[in-house]
């Protein structure tokens, strides 16, 4: 008997290489200790999507949602549907139920999810959401401490770990294959991989994923050029059938506001804001945010306002309580938090890069019904010194106000284009803005309160069309009446 060659080897034996190749050694002798042909995957038969279909109802009372959403079940379905080893992308707008992805798979195939994230609101975050769906989620960083490996991988349904400890949770990523109980590999806002990648400590990620199976990146804002960058540093060579959805959502208008003094405008639309309702104002700088808040402090009378420079989420509980409360950050808190009733989201200046701002935008509209204006406001000067300055991310993010102003562009528009993928359909994309429509646009006109605001050309254009319909439905009406009312014998003669 020889032994195989390349030449020789099966078409099994070739996928068995090809994607053993992406996994360690030990992580390939237990992935590969069953046959290839025992992996479940999903088929195109509609019996079998008829079957997964049926879990929904199951998956929905198991978290105590009221229904599984659109754009989840395909998610779901892209998941369910892996091979043996395999390496998806799950991008949508935010708001739309992406962090539920892990607690659903959980309950639905009994297994312990891994989930990675680049921010400390984001653990606090997905410990919240773990209590609210009634699911089991562990600390990476109280394992050894307050409870064992073993006890760990026996009874977690979600264990939570920030990027940087990634190579230390290879202990218990190999304890759970071992106990056949390891899921997907989850890294929540994956864009912050290839963003901060030149000054945060992400080199050791690619060897929790040599350890993983199963890779999912999730995120509502990776540009088109990272998706090959971003296989690269998890180790793998590409990815499989994906989800890419821009990051529009009908709810949430993203406009940009030039006027002379950023401060005192943003101060007066708080003072203008219903009651009731939260507001975020984001600064660039450290230094900014306690400037900013003493600012609106002598200007917004009673509400109360908070400050997180940190990353610390002790004052979100707080900023929860307070129906009227204002918050000044850093873009520290741009992902990761998740409080309703944020109807004004304000970035002082500039912000960090696109991402940035639609990630912050991104914090408004979050439950149904709610309508958010999201406005990066800013001063000529302000625009042009930061298109000049050569920071990374805010350069192009000025570069980008500054290009829509002087040009008329509709900024939204512009922002918005920048995450879209080729290999996006319209239909699909309209079929996911339809779940969240709930009004044919947003009011905005809280927006143009003084003379030097910028307007998008297609706000103008929809107000045109909508003053049209009207004018042609009473033309009509009209008409209608008027031949009612003529004589009997003219309206016979006219028909």
């Amino acid at each position: 008997m020889y032994p195989k060659t390349p030449i020789t080897q099966s078409k099994s034996d070739f996928k068995h290489q090809a994607i053993a190749n992406e996994l360690s050694p030990i992580a390939s002798k237990l992935v590969f200790s069953r046959p290839l042909s025992d992996t479940p995957t999903i088929t195109s038969s509609q019996s079998h999507r008829q079957q997964f279909e049926l879990d929904y109802d199951f998956i929905a009372e198991r978290l105590k949602i009221d229904s599984v959403r659109p754009l989840q079940c395909d998610a779901l379905r892209i998941l369910m549907g892996a091979s043996v080893v395999d390496t998806k992308i799950i991008q949508g707008p935010t708001s739309m139920g992406k962090d539920l992805l892990p607690f659903a798979l959980a309950v639905a195939t009994k297994k312990a999810q891994l989930m990675f994230v680049p921010y400390v609101a984001l653990i606090e975050n997905t410990l919240n959401e773990g209590a609210r769906y009634g699911c089991k989620v562990i600390k990476f960083a109280e394992i050894g401490k307050t409870i064992t490996i073993a006890t760990a991988a026996a009874t977690a349904d979600v264990i939570i770990c920030s990027y940087e400890h990634a190579q230390r949770a290879v202990r218990i990523t190999q304890e759970l294959l071992t106990r056949q109980r390891l899921g997907w590999c989850f890294f929540n806002e994956v864009h912050v991989i290839q963003l901060d990648g030149d000054f945060r400590d992400f080199g050791s990620i690619h060897e929790i994923c040599a350890q993983c199976p199963h890779i999912c990146c999730m995120t509502a804002t990776l540009q088109h050029q990272y998706v090959a960058s971003l296989a690269a540093k998890l180790g793998r060579t590409g990815f499989s059938k994906s989800m890419f959805i821009p990051p529009t959502r009908p709810r949430l208008a993203l406009m940009m506001k030039v006027t002379s003094d950023s401060r005192l405008w943003i101060a007066q639309q708080l003072v203008a804001q219903p009651a009731d309702q939260r507001a975020i104002v984001f600064c660039l700088f450290k230094k900014s945010v306690p400037e900013m808040a003493n600012y609106l402090q002598g200007h917004v009378g009673q509400r109360k306002i908070f400050e997180c420079i940190s990353g610390a989420t002790a004052d979100i509980p707080s900023f929860r309580a307070d129906k009227s409360a204002i918050m000044v950050c850093t873009t520290v808190l741009c992902a990761g938090i998740s409080v309703n009733l944020i109807t004004r989201i304000f970035f002082l200046d500039c912000a960090h890069g696109p991402e940035a701002f639609v990630q912050g935008a991104g914090r408004g509209a979050r439950a149904e019904h709610e309508m958010c204006v999201a406005a990066l406001v800013t001063t000529k000067k302000e625009m042009l010194y930061y298109a000049q300055s050569g920071f990374a991310g805010i350069a192009d993010m000025a570069a980008l106000c500054q290009r829509c102003h002087e040009n008329n562009l509709e900024f939204s528009h512009e922002v918005c284009k920048l995450f879209e993928h080729p290999e996006v359909s319209e239909s699909r994309k309209r079929r996911y803005d339809q779940e969240e429509v709930r009004s044919p646009f947003v009011n905005v006109g809280w927006l143009l309160s003084d003379s030097d605001a910028v307007m998008s050309p297609n706000s103008l254009d929809l107000w045109l069309i909508v003053l049209l319909l009207v004018i042609i439905l009473f033309s009509k009406i009209s008409t209608q009446l008027e031949g009612e009312f003529k004589p009997y014998g003219q309206r016979k003669a006219r028909g």
